[in-house]
C-alpha cells in the first residue's frame, strides 16, 4: 500500500511512534497529563488555544479536594530542579459562543507561579487568525496533540480525543512547539530528554511501532508562506479511500473539503461517506458564519449521491459538541486534531494534527478500526442532520475565507450597518441629537428663572475666580478621575477649564487628566481580579475584544477616537489584557486630542457668545467641527481600505499556495 503521508506537501514530518494511544474526553486526558508530567525532568512544553490555571486535575491526595493544574506546576518545578515549564496560550480567546466564555487574558493566570514556570500569551498570528494548535510536549520523549484545552470554562465533551505518542514522533511535535514558542517569544527552548521514561505505566498503547504524520495549518505571515498541510491531507486521504470514509466534526463548511467529498460520490462505485457534524450553532457568531456555510456544504454533497452512499448525522443534543476531528479511511488512516472542516482551521488558523497509517500491518489496522468503533460505534444515539435553509447570511469574522483583518474592527465600530455605509462618513444621527441638546438647554437656560440666577457675568466671574487659585489646575485634572469612573460628562470639565484658565492652559490640564483618568483605570484593570473587570465590562467586552485583537497604540487610538465601550471598562479591559503602557497612554492622548481640542475651541467661543455675541467666529466653530467629524471619518476610511489591502495579500497567498 502506498503512503498517504508525504512530507512538504501533506504534513511537515513522518516519524515513527513506539507506542500510540488515545484519549477521550478531559478526565482521561488530564489523568494522563498529570502522570507523564510527575515524570518530567528536563521539560514541560504546552501550547494551546486557552489556558486557564485554576482547571482541576483530579482529586488531591488524602482527598484534600481538587488539585489545580497552576499548584500542580508550580510543585513541578520546586521538586525538580533542572525542570523548566513553557506555557504558551492565544492571547486572544474568541467570544464564540453564546455563553460569554470571555477573553483569556482576562482569565489568567490567576496568580504569580515559580519563576521557572514561563507564561506567554502569543499575538504572532496574522490578524483576524487565531492560534488553535493544542499540543503538549514532555521531555521531548512524549507528546499530546488533539482537540482538549487546559480550561474550566468551556464544557469538554466526551468524545473529544487526544492522541498520545511517543518516540520519533513527540520529537517531532516538540520541534513544532519549540517554533511556536520561539516565534513568539524570540527565545529558545534547549532540547533535551529526561532519563525517566514519562509514559503513564496504567496507560495502554491502542497501537505499536505506527507511522505518524504531523500536518499543521499557518497562515502567511511577513516572509512566512502560508501552510496547508492539513487540508491537503484531507483531501488526498478523500481521494485514495476505496471502501469508506467517516468524519466526525464540530464544523463541516469547507467548500474544497465539500468538492472532494463529491466528486467521489459521483463516480460508478463510491466509497461509503458517514459524516457527524453539530446540528445547530449555539452563539451568534456561529449563526452568522456557520450554518448557511455548512448548509450549502451539505447540499453539495448530497446532490452528488446519486447511489444513497452519504449519511449525515448528528449526535443527541445531551451529548454535546466535540471540539476534535477524527476522521477514519479505510482502517488504513486515522487522523485526530483540533482542526475543524472549515475554511478558517484548514487555510488561517495555526492548528496542528496528527495522522496514523496502519500500511500493510494488519495487526494496525484492528487497532484503527477498534479506534474507529469507539468514535462512530454508537449509532443508535446519532439522528439524521438536515442541512436547513441556505440563506444569505454575512460570515465575517468565524469562516470567512480570506480570514478577515480590520474590517472587524470596523464591524465593531458599527455593529448594525455594512462595510459599505463606513465610508459614506459619520453618524449625523447622533450629531443631530447633540444640537436638539444643546437647543434645549439653552431654551431652558433663557426662558427660566434661571437666567436671572446664574447670568453669563457671574459664570464666567466665577470661574476665573475658581482658576487664580493655586490648587485649581490639580483640582480640574484631579476631576477627570471619578468623572470617568461615574460616566459625569467630561466635555463639561473641559469647558469649566477653558474658561477658568483659557484656551491653551485648559487644553493642556484637560490632556493630562484625561491621560490621569485613563491611567487609573488602566491600573485598575490590572490590579482587579479579571473576572471583575469581565463583569463590569459587561456585554461590552465582546466589542471590545473585537478591537484589541489588533492590541497595541492602533487598537487605543481606534476606541478612543470612535468609543465602542464606556472610557472607564475600555482602560480597565486594555489593562487586564496587557496592553503596553506607553502603547496605551499615548493612543488615549492621540485618539483624545481631536475631541478635547474641538471642545476647547467651543469653550472659548461660548465665553465670547456669553460676553459679547457679535465677537463669535462663526467660520472657526464650523471649521473645527468639520475638523472633527473629518477625523472620525478619515479613521474609518482608513480602516477599510486597510482592510481592503490585507484582503487582497490574503487572497494572493492563498492562490500563490493552491
Amino acid at each position: 500500500m502506498a503512503s498517504l503521508l508525504q512530507p512538504g506537501s501533506n504534513c511537515s514530518a513522518a516519524a515513527r511512534a513506539a507506542r500510540a494511544a488515545f484519549l477521550f474526553g478531559a478526565d482521561e486526558y488530564y489523568r494522563a497529563f498529570r502522570h507523564a508530567a510527575e515524570r518530567a525532568t528536563r521539560s514541560i512544553v504546552i501550547v494551546g488555544w486557552d489556558f486557564d490555571d485554576r482547571t482541576a486535575l483530579g482529586r488531591k491526595t488524602r482527598g484534600r479536594g481538587l488539585l489545580k493544574l497552576g499548584e500542580f506546576l508550580d510543585r513541578l518545578v520546586r521538586k525538580r530542579p533542572k525542570l523548566e515549564v513553557y506555557v504558551l496560550a492565544w492571547d486572544y480567546g474568541a467570544l464564540y459562543g453564546s455563553s460569554g466564555d470571555g477573553m483569556r487574558p482576562l482569565y489568567g493566570p490567576s496568580g504569580h507561579h515559580h519563576a521557572r514556570v514561563h507564561l506567554h500569551y502569543d499575538s504572532t498570528n496574522a490578524a483576524g487568525c487565531s492560534h488553535h494548535q493544542k499540543l503538549i510536549v514532555i521531555d521531548d520523549a512524549i507528546a499530546f496533540c488533539g482537540g482538549i484545552d487546559f480550561t474550566s470554562r468551556r464544557a469538554v465533551d466526551s468524545r473529544d480525543a487526544v492522541a498520545v505518542v511517543d518516540a520519533g514522533a513527540a520529537h517531532a511535535l516538540g520541534e513544532i512547539a519549540r517554533e511556536r514558542w520561539s516565534a513568539a517569544t524570540r527565545q529558545a527552548i534547549r532540547t533535551s530528554r529526561g532519563a525517566v521514561d514519562p509514559w503513564p505505566q496504567w496507560l495502554k498503547p491502542d497501537v505499536t511501532d505506527v507511522e505518524v504524520g504531523i500536518s499543521r495549518t499557518l497562515p502567511a505571515i511577513d516572509a512566512r508562506p502560508a501552510v496547508h498541510e492539513i487540508e491537503r491531507l484531507f483531501l488526498d486521504a478523500i481521494a485514495k479511500a476505496e471502501r469508506s470514509i467517516r468524519i466526525d466534526t464540530a464544523h463541516f463548511t469547507s467548500e474544497r473539503v465539500a468538492a472532494a467529498l463529491a466528486s467521489r460520490l459521483a463516480e460508478d462505485d463510491p466509497p461509503e461517506i458517514v459524516l457527524v457534524t453539530r446540528d445547530a450553532s449555539h452563539g451568534w457568531l456561529d449563526r452568522a458564519a456557520l450554518e448557511t456555510r455548512r448548509a450549502r456544504a451539505l447540499g453539495q454533497v448530497e446532490s452528488a449521491d446519486t447511489r444513497g452512499r452519504f449519511r449525515a448525522y448528528t449526535r443527541e443534543p445531551t451529548l454535546g459538541d466535540a471540539h476534535t476531528t477524527v476522521m477514519v479511511v479505510d482502517d488504513s488512516w486515522l487522523h485526530v486534531g483540533s482542526a475543524g472542516l472549515s475554511n478558517r482551521s484548514l487555510r488561517y488558523d495555526s492548528e496542528c494534527d496528527v495522522t496514523f497509517e496502519a500500511g500493510d500491518d494488519p495487526r494496525r489496522a484492528e487497532a484503527l478500526r477498534a479506534l474507529c468503533d469507539r468514535v462512530f460505534g454508537d449509532v443508535a444515539r446519532l439522528r439524521p442532520l438536515t442541512r436547513g435553509a441556505a440563506a444569505p447570511v454575512a460570515a465575517p469574522l468565524e469562516d470567512a475565507e480570506p480570514a478577515l483583518a480590520l474590517d472587524d474592527v470596523i464591524e465593531t465600530f458599527a455593529p448594525d450597518t455594512t462595510i459599505a455605509e463606513h465610508a459614506t462618513g459619520p453618524a449625523w444621527g447622533k450629531l443631530a441629537l447633540i444640537a436638539v441638546g444643546i437647543a434645549v438647554l439653552t431654551a431652558v437656560w433663557r426662558y427660566t428663572p434661571l437666567s436671572e440666577v446664574f447670568t453669563p457675568e457671574r459664570a464666567i466671574a466665577w470661574a476665573e475666580d475658581v482658576g487664580a487659585v493655586w490648587w485649581a489646575p490639580l483640582a480640574v485634572m484631579a476631576a477627570y478621575t471619578p468623572a470617568c469612573f461615574v460616566m459625569f460628562p467630561r466635555p463639561l470639565i473641559t469647558l469649566f477649564a477653558v474658561i477658568a484658565f483659557g484656551p491653551a492652559l485648559g487644553l493642556a490640564y484637560s490632556l493630562l487628566g484625561i491621560l490621569g483618568a485613563a491611567l487609573s483605570t488602566y491600573f485598575a484593570g490590572l490590579l482587579l481580579p479579571r473576572d471583575t473587570v469581565r463583569k463590569l465590562a459587561g456585554d461590552k467586552l465582546n466589542e471590545m475584544t473585537e478591537v484589541l485583537r489588533r492590541r497595541g497604540l492602533i487598537a487605543i487610538f481606534a476606541v478612543r477616537i470612535v468609543p465602542v465601550a464606556p472610557f472607564a471598562v475600555e482602560g480597565m479591559v486594555a489593562g487586564a489584557v496587557g496592553i503596553k503602557l506607553w502603547h496605551y497612554a499615548l493612543g488615549t492622548i492621540l485618539g483624545m486630542l481631536p475631541g478635547t481640542l474641538t471642545t476647547t475651541v467651543f469653550g472659548e467661543q461660548i465665553k465670547t457668545a456669553l460676553e459679547d455675541p457679535s465677537r463669535i467666529n462663526y467660520w472657526l466653530v464650523a471649521g473645527v467641527g468639520l475638523f472633527f467629524v473629518g477625523v472620525i471619518w478619515i479613521v474609518r476610511r482608513w480602516f477599510l481600505k486597510e482592510h481592503r489591502l490585507a484582503e487582497a495579500a490574503q487572497r494572493a497567498a492563498a492562490q500563490a499556495a493552491a
